[in-house]
């Protein structure tokens, strides 16, 4: 029953590659572009290790830009701030871009004006690594974060081999199992300012 719920990804290369030269023939340049930006994002999310530079997460997150650029008309903007002398440093993949979707999509798509998520990688305390993601969007009540944190932790505990969620449970755990007590994972909100993990 497994195979069933597989897609082989060299289907999905080669079908994004046959979308972006059919939209290069049209001269639908944006399109060709979000399609570049799909399939890399696709290649990064199942290709190689677990752990990778900074500077490959943060490629990601721009290509993931590119699409919410598209997708939102520039209604919101992601700002990537990076310190030079963390890029070559380790950290697991995909640990920003589903926080910089919550922020997109809880954070900023309700909102009338525009948005910006901000997102910055840089040292703490001369050895460890401190990402931050955040927006200006609505924002929560402390209750709401205090919430949040606590059914994140509750999941992680309790989800321990489940594989469906890719949410803040999903990264909280990831953390856990891998860094251990050496991972700190905090949210602050306020409403109508908003959000930064």
């Amino acid at each position: 029953l497994a195979y069933r719920n597989q897609i082989n990804p060299h289907f999905l290369y080669n079908t994004f590659e046959c979308i972006r030269a059919t939209a290069l023939y049209y001269d639908a340049d944006e399109i060709a572009e979000i399609t570049m930006a799909l399939s890399r994002i696709f290649r990064y999310a199942i290709k190689g290790n677990n752990v990778v530079t900074v500077s490959e997460e943060i490629r990601n997150i721009r290509e993931y830009a590119k699409i919410i650029q598209y997708r939102f008309g520039g209604r919101i903007r992601v700002d990537i701030q990076v310190e030079e002398e963390v890029e070559d440093k380790e950290l697991i993949k995909l640990i920003l871009q589903p926080i910089v979707e919550n922020s997109i999509f809880h954070g900023l798509e309700q909102k009338l004006e525009d948005g910006l998520v901000t997102v910055r990688v840089e040292v703490f305390h001369e050895t460890w690594l401190q990402l931050t993601v955040e927006d200006d969007g609505c924002g929560m009540q402390q209750e709401m974060v205090d919430r949040l944190l606590y059914q994140m932790k509750r999941q992680s505990l309790h989800r321990s081999s489940s594989k469906d969620s890719i949410g803040l449970a999903n990264i909280y755990q990831r953390l856990q199992l891998f860094y251990g007590d050496k991972a700190e994972f905090r949210m602050d909100s306020s409403p109508g300012k908003g959000t930064i993990v």
